[in-house]
């Protein structure tokens, strides 16, 4: 009986911290809504890192019925997106996951999110994709002349335009994936949860599965370009969703590259070592993003990595 009323204490607490932060939001025009969604998973992070994720549906449900009533269409969907954020991550905390994955879990569903803002619910929401992708061509196109620069004939401006949107909302969701972990990390840990310490970062490694499905999304995008679809929003999603499996190789081929430097070449000044593994990302992109493919969906991390581990 007490555990439950404990429960339900906790449940309406994280509520009305979450009611909190969309009334200061409203009463501020909705400027402050871009910096509370590094806070939003909070509340869900610790419910669900104390509860687990089949208590947390309940606190949930609630926190996006909140939100439609204090809120607009845009910040309820950011509200239900964070707060799943928040229950993925908690979730691994409570039930003892390793840490890498629960952080390449979060940063792939910000990733997510960041691009389903920008290309899907715009659309939902009558933002008119197309005609930013125009805007941003053009401003590319007046930079160009005023600087005097050329672009090769074979250049798509537009196409460039809508990947820059795409990179950017990728890019943007991996920061935030990484800094729901960082914040969460130290919240739980001031409320002394038991929580897995760190582990060396070149250590980490993702589900195999997870180098096929990237690699899929690759290939969809590359088809996209020779193929262009009708539909330019399911167009720019699968693009999206294939720079994002285009960037997940190429992070991991450039662990890949990095643990090799470390730890068979014995370059102990890992700095180094990572500074050598970027510029060959630049070089090489697609020996990079092979070389990752393997890492992943290979046994090249763990040929790597065996006999090796302290000194990575």
């Amino acid at each position: 009986m007490h555990s439950s009323v404990r429960r339900m204490t906790d449940g309406a607490m994280m509520i009305a911290i979450t009611a909190a932060l969309l009334l200061i939001n409203r009463f501020s025009g909705g400027t402050l809504l871009y910096y509370f969604l590094f806070l939003l998973p909070l509340p869900m992070v610790f419910y669900s890192s104390k509860y687990g994720w089949k208590a947390s549906i309940a606190v949930y449900v609630a926190l996006v019925l909140l939100s439609f009533i204090l809120s607009s269409p845009v910040t309820v969907f950011y509200v239900a997106s964070e707060a799943v954020l928040g229950i993925v991550y908690g979730t691994g905390v409570h039930d003892h996951t390793a840490q890498h994955k629960s952080i390449i879990l979060c940063m792939s569903i910000a990733v997510l999110i960041n691009v389903l803002d920008t290309v899907l619910i715009a659309a939902l929401l009558g933002y008119d994709m197309p005609a930013q992708i125009a805007e941003l061509r053009q401003a590319m196109e007046m930079m160009t002349e005023k600087t005097a620069l050329s672009i090769p004939a074979h250049v798509n401006l537009t196409q460039m335009a809508a990947e820059i949107l795409i990179v950017s909302a990728i890019l943007v969701g991996i920061l935030q994936g990484y800094i729901t972990h960082v914040l969460s990390r130290f919240m739980l840990q001031r409320l002394h949860f038991n929580v897995e310490k760190a582990k060396p970062f070149l250590a980490w490694f993702p589900p195999k599965w997870s180098g096929y499905a990237s690699l899929g999304g690759y290939l969809a995008y590359n088809w996209t370009l020779a193929h262009p679809l009708t539909n330019t929003s399911v167009e720019y999603a699968v693009q999206g969703l294939g720079m994002i499996g285009y960037f997940y190789l190429m992070i991991f081929g450039w662990f890949a590259i990095t643990l090799f430097m470390v730890t068979r070449l014995r370059i102990h000044r890992r700095f180094l070592a990572g500074m050598i593994s970027i510029l060959l990302c630049f070089l090489l992109p697609l020996l990079i993003v092979t070389v990752g493919f393997l890492y992943i969906a290979g046994n090249l991390h763990n040929t790597l990595m065996k006999g090796n581990f302290h000194a990575a």
